[in-house]
């Protein structure tokens, strides 16, 4: 032991040494073995600061007091055992009044009860440009009880009713400060604001009030904040249960149901562990070729340690002393800075999140992890470097040659076996879903690539004769300098990897995103439901005058080239009680023939392999059914003039128009008439109808449907949508101005612009392209620096026999165009096939935890963004050629 450990002390003491001779490369290792180091302290103390503990968590839910109750039934219930159970056993005993004073009789003596609702209903104030939804919540904050559930940041909490205090955010929307007043648009009151306050656990757009300005009823309960002397015991809630008051203690007793907080899914869970270790392996290929070239230029000091007697176990250990070293002066700085962003930064994800985090708190696990991480990681980048180095002639070191330049047919060999174990390794980890099994895979598919690298770079070495001056000797040389030229191609091809896989992934989700949404209308389109409250308090559609009135308004605000009324089902005779709709009824032959998930595994494989098990577009859209005779089709769909025309003949002949062509049989489909009232459902017998499907333009409804097929099913029309097609997409300013100018009409109507996320989600892609090629570059810079800075000598002997001054950069461009397009074409390869096992693995995971089976992740290639990652081998040239001097170094031989 005590010689282990002294030879791993000199070995260090060497490395340390030699980190410091060399600043710039020693930096460059530790920047790259820290970056990681940096995101994991980052991600730990943000986990551990934002993951609250128990009495945080109930601190906000229920500030000093030992208990939440909601008590809004005289059934009992039964919070043991099974949660949420509702006993089966009639109410106890006549109802009770349900208020501050028969609660605190069943307490025990001493209690103190405070009446809350903390639900965060809606509220609609009146702002300076027109009308904002709050989230109203109801607490009284001189009561000890609710301490730490409401921060208050000025002034004073509300005392009694028309007093109340208003979020940051809330005052800023409503333009008003403490002092003030604000105006409800439901009611048309008049509040002041006495105080500023903030909820911890929401930062939005928040009014308190106090529950004085609540409209008790005795009759249906409420939340109340309850102090117990001594706390919450079993039996107390028990007997509460009894009469069927709900209690949420703070805290946990044995068998009550707690509330549980956020937790990552199993394809998030997988996603990550996939991430995470692909990103340590590249960073272990961007290190590699800063490995190699120390190796290459301390030859002679490690052949002169050889020459003196040390053994090749012994040179191995002073090359991975190096990446212990490197590993911990990289991780040290990282884990700081870690730590420090994660402080500076929570702040902004305290606006992200919508919440505060708890306590600022350390992960020291987590840190540790990180520690262990850079070293580990150190370790593995000078692994090879160290092996190879250990096997190098002694003679041939010290003479200066170059030593064996030829790959050995057993490690191609290997290499290949390895790619082949990848593959097959990611192919099972496809089938059994496991994301270490698949990370695997993708990590030994790339290793093998890295060690099949050096025998390319030597076939490369003889296509290069046929080439001019320049890239023949960049080739020859990076052939003859495989040790330091692979792993600078490797670490290129690691980046593009990453690259490719992500951008081939998001694409993927976001193509099936865009599978899933249903556009109401065409991009830019708005839209306004044309309902208002009656007399009564019920709902009405909108008569002609006051329509025709919101047109002319809509096209004030907006650029309008044409609006349409668009109309919908109602019942036959006009009955605010009555809700009237059509149903489309499936086939049998399109139903899955499973009706809830499959346990046996032939049974799941029956499933994957039926499409009618997996979701599809459901039905349900916007516009639901729509009662046209064909005018507004080319309004509502923009389809084409063949489609609209014969979706109109169809129309005009009896027939229903329909966007699902699951539904159509022989060219007819099924509609049943449902009525619904305070009875329930009732479901007509299905009728069945011609039919023709739209193939064309946007489907933002179920079923067009004309007036006189309506009335054989009894159902009558009414004006439901007020359409507006639009000569360019409006601004979000424009639309807050319509939706403020809608309270002219009526207090149920809202506009909705047609917005569709493709372009953003494009925008993004092409984002994390231009990043992807950004790090590609600067790792093509850095193993193109590092590899003229090993052939300056190979420059020297050029510049003695009278080679011209640019041959260096001539030299430079061809050597970093062997660097980054050598390794961009094993990035797309990999990255594709990466790409492809991913999805797979993904597809096959949801497939079997997630029912109905979700629509698969397709295979669809951004051009895009491979189009910017083939550029780079040409970017990184032109910069390599323009950034690099002219004059030949002049060293002594």
């Amino acid at each position: 032991m005590t010689t282990w450990w002294k030879s791993w002390r000199v070995s260090l003491r060497l490395a340390r040494r030699e980190a410091r001779r060399h600043k710039g490369r020693s930096a460059m290792v530790a920047a790259l073995i820290g970056a990681p180091v940096v995101a994991l302290a980052f991600v730990a103390v943000t986990y551990k600061t934002f993951g609250l503990t128990p009495d945080e968590q109930a601190t906000r839910q229920m500030g000093r007091a030992d208990a939440v109750v909601n008590w809004s039934s005289d059934v009992p219930i039964e919070q043991f055992g099974d949660a949420n159970a509702v006993s089966q056993q009639p109410p106890s005993g006549p109802a009770r009044p349900k208020n501050d004073q028969t609660l605190l009789s069943m307490l025990p003596s001493g209690s103190k009860v405070s009446f809350l609702d903390n639900s965060g209903m809606q509220l609609r104030m009146r702002t300076p440009s027109g009308i904002a939804g709050l989230q109203a919540r109801y607490v009284d904050l001189g009561d000890p009880l609710s301490e730490g559930m409401v921060t208050l940041l000025s002034g004073r909490g509300p005392a009694k009713d028309g007093e109340v205090a208003l979020s940051p955010q809330a005052a800023d929307r409503l333009g008003v400060s403490v002092g003030g007043s604000v105006r409800t648009l439901d009611g048309d009151r008049t509040l002041s604001v006495v105080g500023l306050v903030e909820f911890p656990d929401d930062l939005r757009e928040m009014i308190l009030f106090h529950p004085a300005a609540l409209t008790r009823n005795d009759e249906r309960g409420g939340s109340w904040l309850i102090g117990i002397p001594g706390g919450v015991t079993t039996d107390l809630v028990k007997q509460l249960n009894q009469v069927g008051v709900w209690v949420d203690p703070r805290v946990e007793l044995f068998g009550t149901p707690m509330e549980q907080g956020p937790g990552g899914g199993t394809e998030e869970l997988a996603l990550s562990t996939i991430v995470v270790g692909l990103i340590v392996f590249e960073v272990i290929l961007l290190c590699a070729p800063a490995f190699a070239v120390g190796a290459r230029r301390r030859r002679r000091e490690l052949a002169l340690v050889a020459a003196n007697g040390g053994t090749p176990k012994q040179l191995r250990r002073i090359m991975l002393a190096d990446g212990v070293v490197l590993g911990v002066v990289g991780a040290v700085p990282g884990l700081l800075l870690g730590v420090l962003l994660a402080a500076l930064g929570r702040p902004f994800l305290e606006e992200y999140l919508g919440a505060r985090g708890g306590a600022f708190r350390v992960f020291p696990s987590a840190l540790a992890a990180g520690l262990v991480l850079a070293v580990v990681t150190g370790l593995l980048a000078a692994l090879v470097p160290a092996v190879t180095t250990a096997r190098q002639d002694v003679v041939t070191a010290l003479s200066g040659r170059r030593g064996i330049t030829r790959s050995r047919r057993r490690w191609i060999i290997v290499g290949l076996a390895m790619m082949a174990a990848g593959v097959a390794a990611s192919g099972g980890a496809t089938m059994l879903a496991d994301s270490q099994l698949l990370l695997a895979g993708l990590v030994l598919a790339q290793l093998g690539f890295v060690v099949v690298t050096p025998a390319l770079v030597g076939l490369l070495g003889r296509l290069g004769r046929a080439l001019p001056l320049a890239p023949r000797i960049a080739m020859r040389d990076a052939s003859r300098n495989r040790a330091a030229a692979a792993p600078a191609i490797s670490a290129v091809m690691a980046v593009v990897t990453g690259s490719v896989m992500v951008g081939i992934y998001m694409n993927a989700e976001t193509v099936r995103s865009e599978a899933y949404s249903r556009p109401m209308l065409p991009d830019g389109y708005a839209t306004v439901r044309l309902m208002d409250l009656n007399p009564t308090g019920g709902t009405k559609s909108m008569d002609a005058a006051t329509t025709a009135r919101l047109d002319g308004r809509i096209r004030e605000i907006l650029s309008v080239r044409e609006t349409a009324v668009v109309n919908g089902l109602s019942c036959a005779v006009a009955d605010a009680d009555k809700y009237c709709a059509l149903d489309l009824v499936l086939p049998d032959r399109e139903k899955c023939p499973f009706e809830n998930a499959p346990t046996k595994a032939e049974d799941q494989a029956r499933a994957r392999a039926d499409q009618r098990c997996h979701e599809d577009l459901m039905l349900g859209s916007a516009f639901g059914v729509v009662v046209d005779d064909g005018s507004h089709l080319p309004l509502v769909t923009g389809a084409t003039a063949d489609d609209l025309a014969q979706a109109t003949a169809a129309l005009r002949s009896g027939a229903v128009v329909v966007t699902d062509p699951r539904y159509v049989v022989d060219g007819k489909v099924q509609v049943a008439p449902i009525i619904s009232d305070s009875k329930g459902d009732q479901r007509g017998t299905p009728v069945e109808v011609p039919a023709y499907v739209l193939r064309s333009g946007v489907h933002g409804f179920d079923l067009v449907i004309g007036t006189d097929s309506l009335a054989k099913l009894g159902l009558g029309t009414q004006p439901a949508y007020l359409v507006a097609a639009t000569n360019r997409m409006p601004t979000s300013a424009e639309e807050e101005k319509l939706n403020s100018a809608l309270l002219e009409f009526s207090q149920l109507a809202y506009a909705t612009v047609q917005r569709t996320g493709h372009d953003r989600l494009d925008i993004l892609l092409i984002v994390l392209a231009l990043a992807s090629a950004l790090v590609t570059l600067a790792a093509a810079a850095i193993a193109t620096g590092l590899a003229a800075a090993d052939g300056r000598a190979d420059l020297a002997t050029l510049g003695a026999i009278g080679a011209s001054p640019r041959v260096r950069r001539f030299m430079s461009l061809s050597q970093s165009g062997v660097i980054a397009g050598v390794g961009t074409i094993l990035g797309l390869a990999v990255g594709i096939g990466g790409a492809l096992a991913l999805i797979a693995g993904v597809n096959r995971s949801q497939s079997l935890r997630v029912w109905p089976i979700p629509l698969d992740l397709p295979m669809v290639v951004p051009w895009v963004q491979l189009g910017i990652v083939v550029l780079v081998p040409v970017v990184a040239m032109v910069g390599a050629g323009l950034l690099t001097r002219s004059r030949l170094p002049i060293e002594r031989r």
